[in-house]
């Protein structure tokens, strides 16, 4: 591990919508279960109603029998697999939501984050730790939304995420 990225212009310009009516959330990157445990949100996603959503997951991970499970169940989630860092920054430049699984350690900042914040979309990130390394950036990121695991009505808190999203989608900052 070097140290934190620094924010720089995406080399693809990023679409302000999809012309598809669809509205694609993407994680990109690693899932390292012990660290990175995505199913508190997957099972939020499978809660929210709005049949256009996509969950676009790509990279490595080692849960992926728990990862096939859920978008067998919900075929709105949709499995990539790992890419190249140059059409992964197209695919950020593409996405409508990017999505960020907390690290339950909290002296570990996923670097993804920066390059999140460099194409000024909408940013939803888990937090799994009351101290997630991610939330002191993207508390000051003015288009993210923060998905607190203590909260324990997950019906309640699709449907904040749901409005949210909605009311996002096609928000940039500069």
């Amino acid at each position: 591990f070097l140290d934190l990225p620094l924010i720089r212009r995406p080399r693809y310009a990023s679409d302000a919508e999809n012309s598809d009516g669809l509205v694609h959330l993407v994680f990109i990157g690693s899932i390292p279960f012990h660290i990175r445990n995505p199913e508190p949100f997957l099972r939020l996603f499978n809660k929210m109603d709005n049949k256009d959503y996509r969950l676009h997951i790509f990279g490595t991970s080692n849960c992926n029998d728990m990862l096939r499970e859920y978008a067998q169940k919900d075929q709105r989630i949709i499995l990539e697999g790992p890419i190249p860092h140059d059409t992964a920054m197209q695919r950020m430049a593409e996405s409508d939501i990017m999505v960020n699984f907390g690290n339950n350690n909290s002296a570990m900042t996923p670097s993804k984050i920066f390059e999140y914040m460099s194409h000024g979309k909408p940013i939803i990130s888990t937090l799994p730790i009351t101290d997630e390394p991610s939330a002191v950036y993207l508390k000051k990121y003015p288009l993210a939304y923060l998905v607190d695991y203590a909260n324990a009505d997950t019906d309640s808190a699709a449907k904040e995420l749901q409005t949210w999203i909605d009311s996002a989608v096609g928000n940039t900052v500069p």
